[in-house]
């Protein structure tokens, strides 16, 4: 069985009587930190154990239809979009990710990134620990003399949104669902 092939049966086994159950904090399927479940904690997200080095979220000067969802649960939506542009160093970068035999990371929505940080007691990583990258694409009128930004999240004030030129050098950390 392929590592994909695992990953889909991880999946739908989750459906069945004897899912596994996860809380906040356990370790997930992919070798990560879980942050967010639902269904009684049979599904959720948790975040890679490290961060993508800074890259640009690029596709400067261009709309990337489908990248503007805020929400829980549209970052890995986002993601493919970005990746089907083919204008992203920092999806690229995430494209190379196989970690624990895992190769569906995401980069997680600005609502999904919020959440992360604030699921997070104390800072696992270190460096400079401002900005991270979310897939969502800022797009509003008012700021169209400043170029189509992207939206971040600050490590220490999550609750607040803030948007970013695409060519600025950022990390971020990956994601997946269980």
């Amino acid at each position: 069985m392929s590592d994909e092939e695992y990953a889909t049966f991880l999946f739908y086994f989750q459906e069945t009587d004897c899912a596994y159950t996860f809380k906040l904090g356990d370790t997930g399927f992919g070798g990560g930190t879980v942050f967010y479940v639902t269904d009684e904690g049979r599904h959720g997200m948790e975040y890679a154990p490290f961060e993508l080095e800074k890259a640009a979220w690029g596709c400067e000067g261009r709309k990337i239809q489908g990248t503007e969802e805020k929400g829980i649960g549209f970052g890995w939506q986002n993601t493919q979009y970005l990746r089907k542009a083919g204008c992203s160093p920092m999806v690229k970068q995430l494209d190379k990710i196989n970690y624990n035999g895992y190769t569906d990371w995401f980069i997680g929505s600005i609502d999904e990134m919020s959440l992360f940080i604030k699921s997070i007691e104390v800072p696992k990583f270190e460096g400079d620990l401002s900005f991270y990258w979310s897939s969502s694409q800022h797009d509003d009128p008012y700021w169209n003399d400043y170029g189509i930004n992207a939206y971040v999240v600050h490590f220490f004030r999550p609750s607040y949104l803030y948007h970013s030129v695409k060519g600025r050098q950022v990390k971020t950390v990956p994601f997946r669902n269980f």
